[in-house]
């Protein structure tokens, strides 16, 4: 199992929050994992804390 499945099944981030430690682990599996904002829409591809268009 990838580290990343292993990251989805452990419920580490259950709530659906992009966690650098899964963003990372996507990545080094050649998956880029993205991030968008529920008020203005704006997508980021690294996870950020705030958005960085509002």
């Amino acid at each position: 199992m990838s580290e990343t499945e292993e990251l989805e099944r452990s419920g580490d981030d259950g709530d659906g929050v992009l966690t650098y430690r899964k963003w990372a682990a996507a990545l080094r599996e050649g998956t880029l994992l993205g991030q968008e904002c529920s008020e203005c829409r704006h997508v980021t591809a690294a996870p950020k804390v705030a958005c960085a268009q509002c």
